[in-house]
């Protein structure tokens, strides 16, 4: 991200994602770390925590809505594993590193430092939080446009599948405890 002034920053970015927010506040709580508002007149500037808690409900319904939809004959325990794996902290962290979102988060001075702006969870929260900001400046059909965009489309069906499946560890632990049962006879 080139080096102008925050809102031509952000309007760079919004031309980049083909979204133009009609409430630019809601972009601009999206990306605002907590540490962004210290000094700030109380109310003036919201950080993006409220955002990010609902932006992790709307991914999560968007998530499982794909996966209930693409996948008919998976269980609810296969489609679960694979909605945690797309929504996990460093998946989305990875997401909002394609979307150059960390430089455009309004961080604190003290937290500049710290290096704060890529750590996983902070751009897993800055991505939930988008994702809220969408929501709520243009509808659930914009919000789903821009998860699939971002997220989903990014995986193949055999991806997801893979995604899907068991890990080595959960497939160890069900044979430990299938052996501390014993033989089923018929």
């Amino acid at each position: 991200m080139a080096e102008y002034s925050r809102e031509e920053n952000l309007a760079e970015f919004s031309a980049a994602i083909c979204k133009r927010f009609h409430d630019p506040m809601l972009l601009e709580t999206a990306l605002t770390h907590r540490s962004g508002t210290k000094g700030a007149t109380r109310g003036t500037i919201q950080d993006n925590r409220r955002l990010a808690f609902l932006g992790d409900a709307i991914l999560g319904s968007i998530v499982s809505e794909h996966i209930w939809a693409e996948f008919p004959d998976w269980d609810s325990q296969k489609m679960t594993r694979c909605r945690q794996r797309l929504v996990e902290q460093s998946s989305l962290a990875s997401v909002a590193r394609q979307l150059d979102l960390g430089p455009l988060l309004h961080l604190g001075k003290g937290e500049e430092k710290t290096g704060v702006r890529d750590g996983p969870k902070t751009l897993a929260n800055v991505y939930e939080a988008f994702v809220a900001a969408v929501f709520l400046d243009a509808g659930p059909g914009a919000a789903r446009k821009f998860v699939h965009r971002s997220l989903l489309d990014r995986y193949s069906g055999d991806e997801l599948e893979q995604k899907a499946r068991k890990d080595a560890k959960t497939l160890q632990k069900e044979a430990e405890d299938q052996s501390k049962k014993g033989p089923t006879h018929a």
